[in-house]
Formats: C-alpha cells, structure tokens, sequence
C-alpha cells in the first residue's frame, strides 16, 4: 500500500463562501510528503521488528488481525465504493496470508530506508546546509533521487555517485495539466511522452517489474486532456486585458503551450539554483532509458518514444522548463530550486 499520483497533484482552495475546493491536477503545496515517509518508515521498522519472533512484530500482527475482524465491509474503502463480497474476500484474503503481507512490507521498508541512506551519504552530504531528506518544507519533492536510487543496482554502491545527483534536488510538486503526451516532462525536460508517467510510477513502486503499462497509458491519456482549475474569484477585466497584453509582449515567448516545440525551445538557464538541473548525467540517462524500454518496449505503439528515445541526456543543454503557465494562480511555488547552501 502506498500513495497516489493525486497525493502530491492535487492542491486545495478556501473559496470567499468558506469552502474548500479540490484542485485536481494542481500541486499540493501542503504535502509533507518526504515527513511522512521519514515517519513512517521508522515507525514500520520498529513495529515489523527484525523477524517473525521479534516481540514488536507479534504485537503488530495481533493489532491488525483485530483491526481487520472488528470492522464492517464498508469501513475499509467506503460505503458502496467496493462491493460487501470483494470486500470481504480481501480481508480474508490479508488475514489469512498476514505473515507473507507483513514479511513483504518488511522488505519494502528495508528498500525505502536504503534508499533514504544512499541519497543521504552521496548526495545531501556534499551541501554545506543541506535540506532534510524525511523532512523539510511542505510541497517539495525529490523525485530524481528517488528515481536515481534504483539505479544504483547497475553499477554498485561503490560507484553509487556516478548515478546518484550532486547534492539535494528538492523541486516544487508541479501542476500535471494538459501533459503534451509526446513532449517533454518535468523541470529539467529530460523525460519524454510516456515515459514521464513510467518514472513517476517506478520511483513510487522501485521494482519496475511491477509497472503496470495499461494503468499508465490511462493516466497518460487523462492528463493529456485534463484542464487547468478556472480562477475562482472575481476578476477585474480591464487588469485583465491589460495582462494579456503584457504576457503576449513580454512572456509568450517562452511560457507557449509546449505541444511540438523542441527541448531546447522550452528549457532556459534561469540562474537559480542548479543542483535540480544537475540531477540527471549522461550516465544515468542511459540506464534510465535502458529501464524504461525494459518496461515498455517500442514495439507496443504507447512506447514509441522517437529517435531522442525516452530520456533524454541534458548534458547538452542543462536549465529548466518555461512551462505554460495555465492555472498559475494554484500552483504559487513554496520555494522553487532554493539554494540550500546559503
């Protein structure tokens, strides 16, 4: 069990009649995400204990078998989301396989707290006041270290800085509307029409023999057609028409829908922090690519990634994406590329 793509891609409002409106497709600027994964990986290592016998995991397996026997059907995924019978078959299915669910999570667990190490060691070392990797401030996320994690299996932990980013490369969680589904993805453009959807799922699951190609392929599909949230509030519009005039004149420019422009068109050195740019090196965009055409090979049409392939090697021209700025109003960055080391 893990968390979804909307938990980082969907932010929030507070409208003038107090409510709150969901903003699908948005960026969560109140996600803790890496504090919670901090949090709970140790709170899972010391429940899970070392084994079967430790007396921590006798007590946490007793927890949730009572847990899964004392609540009705409907209390796991929602009245009327699932049916009574799915419902029940998967609680008997849990409890009468526990110990093989909890071994499986322990395992998880282990890899999760790997991975927190490695990018610890070889790369939030090497910042003179380096971010917290299991804290932080809220909205920020390290997706390539996360990604370049599993990387290290090719060339060994003694080679582990030859994949792994040169220092922290927390980035601001960015809006995923209207993803051109054969352009480039994320703030450094170096991922490639479906393949962006395949790295944010491997980094979340770490095994890619767990990628499932046709749930991918569906949320490629939604994100390529889903809207910006309008702006909520009353708009003034002579300020309007005056922006519109200024944003044609002066922004444009750069900041055009991305669908058919080539990289370097959308990517620019803006002179901000350049650790999230340095994330990627020629080395592991190769090994990327080789994992992402091991999931999804080119003979299958989702996977035809072109002649650049699905990652593209920004050793060339390193910056970051001029990204539309549809929505702007609901993603206001938390604290975009900062420069930890000051």
């Amino acid at each position: 069990m893990t968390r979804s793509c909307s938990s980082c891609h969907t932010g929030r409002v507070r409208l003038a009649d107090g409510t709150v409106r969901l903003i699908l497709g948005g960026a969560n600027t109140e996600i803790g995400l890496h504090t919670f994964i901090g949090r709970i990986t140790s709170t899972l290592k010391g429940d899970l204990g070392e084994s079967a016998d430790a007396p921590a995991y006798k007590a946490f397996r007793t927890q949730i078998l009572t847990g899964l026997s004392s609540h009705e059907p409907g209390w796991f995924f929602g009245a009327g989301k699932v049916s009574p019978t799915d419902t029940t078959n998967e609680v008997q299915t849990a409890s009468a396989n526990i110990d093989a669910v909890l071994a499986l999570m322990r395992t998880m667990n282990e890899r999760r707290l790997q991975t927190i190490g490695l990018l610890e060691a070889h790369s939030y070392a090497k910042a003179p006041n380096p971010p917290s990797l299991t804290g932080g401030a809220p909205g920020l996320i390290e997706t390539s270290g996360l990604g370049s994690v599993g990387l290290v299996r090719f060339v060994g932990p003694e080679k582990a800085d030859s994949v792994l980013p040169p220092g922290p490369s927390k980035a601001d969680v960015p809006a995923v509307w209207k993803i051109d589904p054969t352009g480039y993805a994320n703030w450094d453009g170096t991922i490639r029409g479906f393949a962006r959807a395949l790295t944010s799922s491997m980094a979340v699951v770490g095994d890619p023999t767990k990628i499932d190609l046709g749930t991918n392929a569906k949320i490629q599909d939604f994100l390529g057609k889903l809207p910006a949230e309008p702006y909520p509030f009353p708009i003034d519009e002579a300020a309007r028409r005056r922006g519109e005039s200024i944003f044609q004149t002066n922004c444009a420019g750069c900041h055009a829908l991305p669908a058919g422009r080539k990289r370097s068109d959308l990517v620019f050195n803006v002179g901000t922090d350049p650790l999230r740019e340095q994330a990627i090196n020629t080395l592991s965009a190769g090994l990327l690519t080789k994992v992402v055409l091991s999931i999804c090979p080119p003979t299958q049409a989702e996977c035809a990634f072109g002649a650049e392939g699905p990652i593209v090697d920004p050793s060339v021209h390193r910056g970051y994406v001029a990204g539309p700025l549809i929505g702007v109003w609901a993603v206001a960055p938390t604290s975009t590329m900062v420069r930890y080391r000051h």
